[in-house]
């Protein structure tokens, strides 16, 4: 088995059809922030137990997370976005990119 598979808990968002979500931000507790892969896949600390989940044009959702539980969160699509403002010269990409890593 994988060591990394051993030592953290591996969580997957998708959507309602069960394609993978990336860019979910993921805040837990202490104040820590991660966010999905291109494969919707974050990797958490088994003992986190609490997630507040974030993707534009989903639903906000907060999860309570046990170990009897699939590691696979769906995601509902919000009805419908009511403003996105783009700033000139930033890039949110990067921004996420460097929350990632």
């Amino acid at each position: 088995m994988n060591t990394l598979a051993q030592e953290k808990r591996i969580i997957t968002f998708t959507n309602e059809t069960g394609e993978p979500i990336e860019d979910v931000i993921v805040h837990f507790k202490g104040g820590n922030t991660t966010i999905s892969n291109e494969q919707g896949v974050i990797y958490l600390n088994p003992s986190i137990s609490l997630l507040t989940c974030h993707r534009l044009g989903y639903r906000d959702t907060v999860v309570v997370l046990q170990q009897d539980i699939p590691n696979t969160i769906s995601l509902t699509k919000e009805a419908q976005i009511e403003e996105v403002i783009v700033a000139k010269g930033y890039n949110p990409r990067k921004h996420l990119i460097r929350l990632r890593n």
